[in-house]
C-alpha cells in the first residue's frame, strides 16, 4: 500500500488541505474533524445539504482554526475553553455528542457565508465524544 496523500479537514464539512504529514491519535489525525458547523437545533451541517460548504478553507492554527471564503475574508476562532458549558450535538445517528460552542462571531461569520442560521462547535474530548460502533471496531 503506498499512501497518495494526507489530508486535514479541521472542520468536518469544510474543506481541507494537504500536509506532508500528520500525529496519529487513537481517534484519527490530530486536529482532524475536531470542529463542525450544526444548525440551529444541533444538528451538524455537511455538504449534502449546503454544497457551499466547500468553498470554506480551514486551517489549523495554534490553539484553533482559521477561516477563509472568498468575499468574506478570514476569521481566526480559538479552541473553546475546556471548562466552557458543553452543548449537545447530532452526528448522524448519534444523538448525544459532548462539543463546545465556538462563540458568536464564528455563528455570524458562517451564517453569513453559508445564507443560513448555524454555529460553529468543537469535540474537545474525541475520545468520548463518539465511540466506535462495535460492527467497525475490527
Amino acid at each position: 500500500m503506498r499512501v497518495a496523500e494526507l489530508r486535514i479537514y479541521p472542520v468536518k464539512g469544510l474543506r481541507g488541505y494537504a500536509v506532508p504529514e500528520a500525529v496519529v491519535e487513537p481517534w484519527g489525525l490530530a486536529g482532524d474533524r475536531r470542529f463542525m458547523v450544526v444548525d440551529e437545533t444541533g444538528r451538524f451541517l455537511s455538504q449534502r445539504q449546503l454544497p457551499h460548504m466547500a468553498v470554506i478553507e480551514a486551517a489549523l492554527l495554534a490553539g484553533g482554526v482559521a477561516l477563509s471564503a472568498p468575499g468574506f475574508g478570514r476569521l481566526d476562532v480559538a479552541v473553546p475553553a475546556s471548562g466552557g458549558e458543553a452543548v449537545s450535538v447530532s452526528i448522524w445517528r448519534d444523538s448525544s455528542v459532548a462539543a463546545r460552542d465556538a462563540g458568536p462571531e464564528a455563528a455570524g461569520w458562517l451564517s453569513d457565508v453559508l445564507g443560513r442560521s448555524c454555529r460553529l462547535v468543537h469535540m474537545t474530548e474525541p475520545q468520548s465524544a463518539r465511540p466506535v460502533e462495535p460492527d467497525f471496531s475490527g
